[in-house]
């Protein structure tokens, strides 16, 4: 009896530190489980449901009633709903305040208090005894209160065991709610050996029913040291066969005791076998139920002698059966999510799309392997980053308006753009949902060639559509025509009408064949093209460029894309072409052709001008010392000798090779120039009987003269040589036959376009221009030539006789002017000369009256010039009129002279070409020595190029060379007279 006594208190110790444990951590169990509460008390409820004695949840201050069982409703008399909106004071309607805060101190203190005192619902007050204890219920403290009549415990005999029973049971239950499925089969196996070792049994042991209810397992098994296990041998045992009485009863959920199984009965023949067979002299089995449903049982057997368990411990027994069968079910459940979590991981990792979980600020908890590969981020990188930081900055925002269209929402799909670790872009298609606890599951799936592939078709549906639109409002106008004469039009597109004017209706009608449109200088091409590729097999071929006339009159030039259509034997039936307007391609090929054609003409003029210009100047240096030298020579001869007549052959050769030098520098557009103001008409008045000498006598010259024409500014020796050679070269073309010559003048409002036509294109300004034109009825001039008859020495007579046209090139050139020719062999040429109209008719040289008195022949003349025979020939002269002459190889040399000597030098003759340092430079550098230093400056070149530094002010002018001894007095006398 000690030990036995010794045994129960030290279960009633263990009971109360595992009551203490779960005061401590009961409550931190339930935290962060959104439904802990609600669990707690469905747990609470089928627990309290099995016990007979009455049973309250009472809240901490024991005012409000949290939960009852049936026990109590039944025992208080109340209906459940009444019960629960009862207040505690209600029951106890006859307990101070004083009286509830001392029970209430109580039981936080002590953990428990018993106290006698209740009311039922028809006021009768009962004698009973109540045992409270604080439990953890759902998070929270509350009381558990079991309500005993007085009258039963005191008939129980045992009330102190069967309060330990309740104690055990009630902490067992406690722990049970907190245990981890893990936990479960330790926990079981704890209760058995604690109910066992209490009750006084030699076997405690649970058997779980399969899901069909058929076969029976031992599970769980406790054994009193000495007695041997049975739990291998009991697995999978059909009951309804094997144990068909013990079946029905528990299946009938009855509490079975059996104080002998020597004295079952004949129906139970088989479980009397079967226990006998293991050694039982009694039993206790009680259903082990999941609401309502059975899962099996909790059996208690007594192997050493009959000693089965007092009564009042089989209802509390049977809460035992709840409690497994709850626990058991729960582990059953959360191994299944596990195992369920399980396969949901496996199928995640290896599901061949992303899925991310994200925590409600957008940051990556968990991502699986696919997750990793489309980004190209590690699993380890993704995790603990925003999905933001993956989203592309132009996308940013709209994927915080999506995240957060989600969170209030619950749920979206959609498509979007991510970045991958590599930079490149991809898009995804996901779909998120919202997760019980607030986080959310996305899947997403790679897309990037699916939306790569739609904007191709988008752009090739867009392609399609426009080629659709050609053959209606487009630039590709689409004929089909039959393959017999005159090409008959089958179809065309709408759009025809703007590309030729007619309609489509007028094509079909039969009316007018396609051949009829194609110019007739083309037709002949087009055809031919036809045929060869018709003859060669080809299935589609492109046409040359040709012309088409619209129905205006105006043509176009087409390009043409032809596709053959034969029959299944290969007769061509049609053509099929695209045609589309290529008339300004067309146009500025040809414009880019005549300005290739203009500059290579440009560059040749140049490169021959240059040519030009360098031969007339070192030839004029020549004549320099041949007509200087001639005039020395016939000053110092008498007037009757005959070497007289030798000097002047020679003076008129070197005069007429003079000419053409200034012919060369005409070509070369650095002629001479004494700029005027001329009025066209006038002029040609004024040589008009010159001009008349110039023609053949066969020739009639015919005029018409615009009376009042705008002056233009020009030399009037150069233009007197213009219109004698366009007149002798008219009357050339006529030669012996009878013909017309006409000369007209007029002015003309010339535009950019008129003057590009010209043959003398050098981008002259708009405006009005004065013309001459010449127009003969000769043999006309052959389309080969009509390139080369402004080059130098060329003719189309038998020999040729100069520079000729050249020379009017170059001074038509140096004159800002343009030429126009028109001609047709034996019909005549035309030439058109413009010259630009002056705004004011100013005269840029002007006459002057040489002095007629003898100048002072004093001081020093200094002459600078680089060849030593113009040197020679200038000093003579200048000595022979009386000056002392100072010479100098070149500018610098110049310089330096005039610089020592400037006080006595009168003059300076300067040359302008000249190495190490020009003309003008040394000028510049004599006039900052004095700004009033005189200077004739000498040159082959062109007058007019050295119009600024004649018209800046101070002593200078101009000589040309070459120049005679009467030349170079007079030029004296303007400077020194």
């Amino acid at each position: 009896m000690d030990g036995e006594c010794r045994t129960r208190d030290q279960l009633l110790a263990e009971i109360e530190f595992l009551r203490g444990q779960l005061a401590q951590g009961g409550r931190a169990s339930m935290e962060g489980t959104g439904s802990g509460m609600e669990e707690v008390r469905l747990r609470w409820s089928r627990l309290i449901e099995a016990m007979d004695e009455a049973v309250f949840i009472v809240g901490p201050d024991r005012r409000e009633i949290l939960n009852a069982n049936h026990a109590a409703v039944r025992f208080l008399g109340y209906k459940r709903q009444e019960l629960l909106q009862l207040r505690v004071h209600d029951l106890y309607s006859g307990m101070s305040a004083a009286r509830n805060r001392e029970i209430i101190q109580k039981l936080l203190s002590k953990g428990h208090v018993r106290f006698e005192q209740i009311q039922k619902k028809d006021g009768m007050e009962l004698p009973v005894s109540v045992d409270s204890r604080v439990i953890d219920y759902g998070g929270r403290m509350a009381f558990y209160s079991i309500v005993r009549r007085i009258g039963e415990e005191n008939r129980s005999g045992d009330g102190d065991y069967r309060l330990g029973l309740d104690r055990i049971i009630s902490a067992l239950a406690m722990e049970f709610m907190r245990l981890g499925s893990h936990e479960i089969d330790g926990g079981i196996d704890r209760a058995l050996a604690l109910l066992g070792e209490y009750v006084g049994v030699d076997r405690a042991y649970v058997f779980q029913f399969d899901k069909a209810g058929v076969l029976a397992t031992n599970t769980h098994e406790w054994c009193r040291e000495g007695i041997e296990p049975r739990i291998s041998r009991l697995q999978g045992i059909l009951m309804d066969e094997k144990l068909p009485w013990l079946a029905r009863r528990i299946r009938n959920m009855e509490d079975l005791v059996i104080p002998s199984v020597a004295e079952l009965p004949e129906e139970a023949s088989r479980e009397k076998a079967h226990f006998v067979e293991q050694g039982i002299l009694s039993l206790v089995t009680v259903p082990m139920v999941r609401e309502q449903d059975l899962t099996g049982f909790v059996g208690f057997d007594f192997v050493r002698a009959e000693a089965p368990a007092p009564r009042e411990a089989w209802p509390l027994l049977r809460m035992m059966g709840v409690l497994f069968g709850d626990a058991l079910h729960r582990k059953r459940t959360e191994e299944s999510l596990a195992r369920s979590e399980e396969r949901y991981r496996a199928y995640v990792e290896l599901a061949p799309d992303g899925i991310v979980i994200l925590d409600p600020r957008g940051v990556c908890l968990e991502v699986n392997i696919a997750a990793s590969r489309i980004t190209g981020y590690s699993k380890e990188e993704l995790a603990g980053s925003s999905f933001l930081d993956l989203v592309p900055e132009w996308f940013r925002q709209t994927a915080c308006q999506r995240f957060q269209r989600l969170k209030e929402t619950g749920s979206l799909r959609g498509e979007g753009s991510l970045c991958r670790k590599d930079g490149s872009e991809l898009w995804i298609a996901f779909d998120a949902v919202k997760l019980p606890g607030g986080n959310f599951l996305t899947h997403c799936k790679d897309v990037t060639e699916r939306k790569e592939a739609e904007s191709r078709l988008k752009k090739l549906n867009a392609l399609l559509e426009q080629e659709r639109n050609l053959f209606f409002t487009g630039p590709v106008v689409t004929f089909k025509w039959r393959a017999v004469e005159g090409w008959p039009v089958d179809y065309v597109s709408p759009n025809v009408t703007e590309l030729l004017g007619y309609t489509a209706p007028e094509f079909l009608s039969g009316e007018i064949p396609y051949a009829d449109l194609v110019v007739e200088a083309d037709l002949a091409e087009v055809t031919n093209e036809v045929k060869k590729y018709t003859a060669s097999g080809v299935s589609r071929f492109e046409h040359k460029p040709y012309r088409l006339r619209k129905k205006n009159g105006e043509f176009v030039w087409v390009a043409d894309y032809t596709t053959i259509l034969r029959d299944q034997q290969g007769r061509v039936q049609h053509y099929l072409g695209y045609l589309v307007d290529v008339t300004q391609r067309m146009q500025a090929e040809e414009e880019q052709r005549c300005f290739e054609t203009h500059l290579r003409q440009v560059q040749k003029l140049e490169s021959l001008g240059v040519l030009a210009s360098g031969i007339a100047h070192d030839f004029n240096n020549i004549l320099m010392a041949i007509l200087g030298n001639t005039d020395l020579a016939m000053l110092h001869l008498p007037d009757d000798s005959k070497a007289q007549g030798y000097l002047r052959e020679i003076e008129s050769s070197s005069r007429r090779a003079a000419q053409l030098v200034r012919q060369m520098l005409a070509y070369s557009g650095k002629g001479k120039f004494v700029v005027e103001p001329i009025n066209l008409s006038a002029f040609i008045q004024e040589m008009l009987h010159f001009l008349k000498l110039s023609i053949s006598k066969s020739a009639l010259l015919k005029l018409d003269f615009e009376p009042d024409l705008p002056a233009f500014e020009g030399d009037k020796s150069q233009i007197r040589q213009v219109l004698v050679n366009l007149v002798t070269n008219a009357s050339e073309a006529i030669a012996d036959r009878s013909g017309l010559i006409a000369i007209r003048t007029g002015a003309l409002d010339c535009k950019r376009d008129y003057l590009k036509s010209c043959y003398l294109d050098e981008g002259q300004r708009e405006g009005i221009y004065v013309y001459v034109e010449v127009a003969d009825t000769g043999c006309g001039i052959p389309q080969k030539s009509r390139k080369q008859i402004f080059d130098p020495f060329f003719t189309t007579k038998f020999a040729g006789r100069g520079l000729g046209l050249a020379a009017l090139l170059g001074i038509v050139r140096s004159h800002r002017g343009a030429i126009r020719i028109e001609s047709q062999p034996e019909v005549g040429t035309t030439f058109r000369i413009l010259f630009p109209a002056a705004e004011s008719a100013k005269v840029v040289e002007k006459s002057r009256a040489f002095l007629k008195s003898a100048i002072l022949r004093r001081g020093k003349i200094l002459v600078v010039d680089d060849e030593e025979t113009i040197r020679g020939v200038a000093k003579y002269m200048l000595e022979l009129a009386g000056f002392e002459v100072l010479l100098a190889v070149d500018g610098c040399e110049a310089v330096e002279i005039y610089q020592r000597r400037r006080h006595e030098i009168a003059c300076v003759l300067l040359d302008l070409t000249m190495p190490h340092m020009d003309g003008l430079t040394a000028l510049e550098k004599m006039r900052n020595l004095d700004k009033n230093v005189r200077v004739i400056l000498s040159s082959g070149y062109n007058r007019q190029e050295l119009a600024d530094e004649l018209a800046s002010g101070g002593a200078v002018t101009f000589l040309a060379k070459p120049y005679r001894f009467k030349e170079l007095l007079a030029k004296l006398e303007e400077l020194l007279g």
